[in-house]
């Protein structure tokens, strides 16, 4: 389903072109992902990679620029980071997202829903045009990931799941990063 918030390819194009020319040089891969997922307008959509590809990197590039006012013309989103483990959510950080592990993010998601948020529960409001990314998400359980899907629709925002489908998974249900992987564009 499309619908989400796109780029031109020529902006996503100077966009790259901008990182290289401060030393922040993507390989082929790399561009590839990024312009493709900043022009696409997908509600939903897979960056699969295997283990030391740079999917984090890509991740990173992807939310300086959905988060950049004037790429956007003014009508940039937020972006934010998921993981089903601290240590990936650390990752995500260290790459300059706004992240948290599922079960937290979940959580709050709850409560906000409920009419009950903590303190900073409100910075995690997902907005129309907002970018979720979901690290790892073949190691997350199918059920963590369908509930993020949810909230993610309800409130017209973007689904990333990244990961390799081929990873050890998660103890439980798992099959959500495969599906989305053999699917293409959704």
């Amino acid at each position: 389903r499309r619908g989400a918030p796109a780029l031109s390819a020529e902006a996503a194009r100077r966009y790259v072109e901008g990182l290289a020319a401060e030393g922040l040089e993507l390989g082929a891969d790399q561009r590839h992902a990024v312009e493709g997922i900043l022009t696409s307008g997908a509600r939903v959509e897979a960056l699969v990679g295997p283990a030391g590809t740079g999917k984090s990197v890509v991740v990173g590039r992807l939310a300086r620029a959905w988060q950049d006012d004037a790429l956007w013309d003014g009508r940039s989103g937020r972006m934010y980071g998921l993981a089903a483990s601290q240590i990936a959510t650390d990752v995500l950080t260290s790459e300059g997202l706004t992240a948290r592990n599922i079960a937290h993010w979940l959580g709050t998601q709850n409560r906000l829903e409920s009419g009950r948020s903590a303190a900073d529960d409100a910075e995690w409001a997902l907005g129309a045009g907002d970018l979720v990314a979901v690290d790892e998400s073949a190691m997350a359980s199918t059920a963590d990931v369908a509930r993020v899907a949810e909230h993610v629709e309800r409130a017209d925002a973007k689904l990333l799941l990244v990961g390799d489908h081929r990873q050890l998974a998660a103890v439980g249900s798992v099959g959500a990063m495969t599906l989305a992987a053999g699917s293409g564009v959704t």
